[in-house]
Order: structure tokens, then sequence, then C-alpha cells
């Protein structure tokens, strides 16, 4: 894992779309089923008279290799964080057999190794300020400046240090 591109929309009845597909570009009709003042109810789903659109296209790039790199993450409030590592999983050892009818297949055991994700979309990350590692979804990293967090306690906003 090292640099991933993620777009972000804003839509034409002014709701905000994260980690949308890369073929959504402005004026694609989407559909959204968030309250708006032009709709009506069936079910527990609202649906818009009016199909709102893409309105503008926002390109986020995350590089999880670069140590410096201070993100906003969904979900934990107005902190700052910095990506530590990928996480590991556990691979078990596999092995070929051959039967008594010189039939092969792999066989996988319960032996194997805690080794790095490079696969997956998750990351661990550490809160600026304290030595605790969270596991995220690197589509919920959002990059931001020194300039945006405190490098003393990590809150975004604060100005105790800057």
């Amino acid at each position: 894992m090292s640099v991933l591109t993620f777009h972000d929309v804003s839509l034409t009845c002014g709701h905000e779309v994260t980690n949308v597909p890369d073929t959504w570009a402005v004026g694609t009709e989407v559909m959204c089923f968030r309250g708006h003042e032009d709709s009506h109810e069936v079910g527990r789903v609202r649906i818009v008279r009016d199909r709102p659109s893409v309105a503008e296209v926002r390109t986020r790039t995350i590089d999880t290799e670069d140590g410096d790199a201070r993100y906003r993450v969904d979900g934990y409030g107005g902190i700052a964080f910095y990506v530590y590592r990928v996480p590991d999983v556990w691979v078990p050892y596999t092995y070929l057999e051959v039967d008594e009818d010189g039939d092969e297949y792999l066989v996988t055991s319960d032996d194997g190794d805690w080794l790095p994700d490079t696969d997956g979309t998750r990351v661990l990350v550490v809160m600026v300020g304290d030595d605790t590692e969270h596991e995220v979804d690197v589509s919920d990293l959002y990059p931001i400046t020194d300039d945006d967090y405190c490098a003393g306690c990590g809150q975004i906003g604060c100005r105790a240090y800057g």
C-alpha cells in the first residue's frame, strides 16, 4: 500500500459524499435519499422529486508511507493522526500434498506467520500527542496541514503551540 486516491463530491442538493467512484464527474445525476424539502417518504426511504447531480469533484490523495503527513479521521472527532503502519494479518502455511492416486492439492496448516497486510485498505494510525494505535480504513483519512492542528495536544484548531 502506498499512494491511494479517493474522490469526494458536492451535490447540487447541498450534500457531501465521500469516496465515490472515479466515474462521477460534474453533472452526473445521482440518487440522494437524505432529507430534502422537496421530497416525500415511501416507507423509511425519502424519494427526491428532482434528482441532484454532482456539482464539484475533489480528489484526495493518501500516501500511507509518508510518516510526516497528518490526517483527520472520520469518527474520531477533532484530533490529528499520523499513519503508523499497515496492520498484520495471519497467513497460514500451505503445502502441496499428493494423494495415493497422484492428485496434487494444497493443504492449509494451523501454523503460519503474522505478516503486513499490504493488499488491504486498513492502516494503523496514532493520535498526535498519544501512543495508542487505532485501525481505520484509508478512505476515512483526510489530509490536514501543520497549521490545522496543535503539535502538542493533537487537537485540530488548537493554537497553543503556534
